[in-house]
């Protein structure tokens, strides 16, 4: 039982860090749009 909640634990930890990584492209990408000096900088 215990490895199945341990396997569980990592799968979301996984799935979190996928979205984490999405919403922060995202964020760079709107911080991109919004100002052009950065934008060119990256």
């Amino acid at each position: 039982m215990w490895i199945v909640i341990r396997f569980m634990e990592n799968t979301l930890s996984r799935k979190r860090k996928k979205l984490l990584t999405f919403l922060h492209k995202k964020n760079l990408l709107n911080l991109n749009r919004s100002s052009p000096t950065l934008g060119s900088s990256i």
